[in-house]
């Protein structure tokens, strides 16, 4: 199951994606994305979870939006924290 809203306000976008067992109703596996970006600079987050919706990644990006790829990152679960800008 897929679900994003983007109507609202056309500088953010939520995407929710679910994964259930065949014949359950329990969800499997969780991902939440919101991005938010503005005239030069872009940040998303992504958010993924497991069985009783337990944390397996929680991700922040900020980025300009002339390169997305080059920004920094942070994952709060983890406490990994990249930058990248070559």
């Amino acid at each position: 199951m897929i679900y994003s809203l983007t109507s609202f306000d056309p500088t953010v976008s939520i995407s929710l994606t679910s994964k259930k067992r065949d014949s359950e109703w329990k969800m499997d596996e969780m991902t939440l994305k919101i991005g938010k970006s503005l005239h030069c600079w872009g940040m998303s987050f992504e958010g993924s979870f497991g069985r009783d919706l337990k944390v397996e990644k929680l991700a922040f990006k900020f980025y300009i939006k002339e390169f997305p790829s080059k920004g920094f990152s942070f994952d709060p679960k983890t406490g990994e924290f990249g930058f990248s800008l070559f």
